[in-house]
């Protein structure tokens, strides 16, 4: 993944302003993209923030997806970028469902959940359940949750405690599709 990351950042570099931003988003954002993962954070830095305040809101919806605000601070803005229908078939799942009712969520519509996941991003650092939204498999949540120095399986895009096969197939899709967004152009 190292030589990735390096790849595609002199590939970044070719770009200005609008197109920055786009390929920028697309790369980090290719699972959601490629209809992987419902959702992804994404941290803007002071780097790029001229450009995300300028084209952010049309990148988005160029790439087929919406966003809410996490944390908006000086030097950093946490995005939570997501595909609405996914999102929105995660919070139908009736163990997920039942699981963010326990913890407050409420969960009769999508945008309750995420003014939710707003709150509880101002209360903690990065609350754990947002796994969950993201796409992580709810046992590996629980998992986590009870006991975040258990020792896991697998370590890639989440600590893995069950199912390693699937998560491995699912760490390769991920860097699969970042590495189709090196040999697209946009």
């Amino acid at each position: 993944m190292e030589g990735m990351s390096q790849i595609f950042y002199k590939v970044l570099s070719h770009y200005k302003d609008e197109d920055y931003l786009y390929f920028y988003f697309k790369y980090h954002l290719a699972p959601v993209v490629e209809h992987l993962k419902p959702a992804a954070t994404l941290t803007i830095t002071r780097d790029i923030r001229e450009r995300w305040d300028q084209y952010g809101a049309g990148v988005v919806k160029k790439l087929g997806l919406e966003w809410q605000v996490l944390r908006n601070k000086e030097k950093s803005i946490i995005l939570f970028l997501y595909r609405k229908e996914a999102l929105e078939d995660v919070i139908k799942d009736r163990d997920i469902e039942e699981y963010l009712r326990k913890i407050g969520y409420p969960v009769e519509d999508l945008e309750g959940v995420i003014q939710f996941l707003i709150k509880r991003y101002t209360l903690f650092s990065y609350p754990h359940e947002i796994g969950l939204l993201l796409g992580i498999p709810l046992e590996d949540v629980k998992a986590f949750t009870d006991d975040p120095y258990r020792p896991c399986l697998l370590k890639g895009y989440w600590k893995v405690y069950s199912n390693q096969e699937r998560a491995k197939a699912l760490f390769k899709a991920y860097d699969q599709v970042r590495l189709n967004t090196l040999k697209a152009p946009i």
